[in-house]
């Protein structure tokens, strides 16, 4: 076995670790729905009699809403034009909100496919803002400041809550604008706080 596979087999075993850390079930797709990863808590909840998400010939389907998640995840994952992270509800006794959003090219998990990538994440209406630096690769200070947007304060209000000038806030504001594929304001708060609640 050459290094190069050694290498890379290693890393993929840390993408595996970082992923299933999380108690939220998680999936990593490709533009087409094909899944290339998820975590012990999706294949959980794939295995629920009456799940609406499955796996079926290596693509995720949804028993409900099947061109919506479709249409979201080639948004997300860049392959229909720009990136841009949506969300899709789903129904049922395993009701929750699918955060569909794009993996940022400098994601751990992401380094080694190559590939525009989606994450969705299901999220089941439990405190969830342990995903927020995960999923979008923010700092600590990004992750600080996308709670304070979430709960709609103006970047004045977060710089003064903060401790940091004005220029800082739209600095990172930027930041988290790229990373997690929203142009607005609104648009990044409402993302984050189905993230936060």
């Amino acid at each position: 076995m050459s290094e190069r596979i050694r290498c890379l087999e290693l890393q993929l075993a840390k993408c595996d670790l970082l992923l299933d850390q999380h108690t939220a079930p998680l999936w990593l797709i490709d533009g087409e729905s094909r899944v290339v990863y998820c975590n012990q808590a999706a294949t959980q909840c794939m295995k629920q009699s009456g799940f609406v998400l499955h796996e079926t010939f290596g693509r995720l389907h949804c028993t409900h809403h099947e061109a919506d998640l479709h249409a979201r995840v080639r948004q997300a994952s860049g392959t229909c034009g720009p990136q841009r992270a949506g969300g899709l509800r789903l129904p049922g006794p395993q009701a929750g909100d699918l955060l569909i959003t794009l993996v940022p090219a400098e994601a751990p998990f992401n380094r080694h496919f190559q590939k525009p990538l989606a994450l969705l994440a299901l999220l089941d209406n439990q405190p969830q803002s342990h995903l927020l630096a995960d999923i979008f690769h923010l700092s600590p200070a990004e992750q600080r400041l996308a709670e304070l947007l979430a709960q709609q304060l103006s970047p004045e209000r977060c710089a003064t809550i903060l401790g940091v000038s004005i220029n800082t806030v739209r600095t990172q504001l930027r930041a988290l604008f790229r990373k997690t594929g929203t142009n607005r304001q609104a648009e990044l708060g409402s993302l984050i706080g189905r993230l936060s609640q």
